[in-house]
């Protein structure tokens, strides 16, 4: 089931029209999280990538719109929580955030 939905997102993400911002980490010792986010950054129209740069608070994050997150995967989503409370608190925005079960 993964696999096939995996495929169905891959073939659509050049539909997608919203602005999109890519943070990837250099860093990440499981996952090729550099390189995935150089893949999205060829097949989302609209994107921008912010790589190797340390992201503090909120920094880079539209300031308009709703945000979808994809959280780290290491934290096991414990990181959505505050994301959520402090884009909605400093910002008025609300976070949706992804993961996988």
């Amino acid at each position: 089931m993964l696999k096939s939905a995996s495929l169905y997102v891959n073939a659509h993400l050049g539909a997608v029209k919203a602005q999109t911002l890519i943070l990837s980490s250099g860093r990440d010792q499981l996952l090729p999280s550099e390189e995935e986010g150089e893949r999205l950054l060829d097949l989302i129209p609209n994107c921008k990538i912010q790589n190797g740069k340390m992201v503090r608070g909120l920094e880079g994050i539209p300031s308009e719109g709703p945000v979808l997150f994809v959280g780290y995967h290491m934290l096991l989503v414990l990181d959505t929580l505050p994301m959520c409370v402090k884009l909605w608190a400093e910002r008025k925005i609300p976070l949706r955030p992804l993961a996988h079960p």
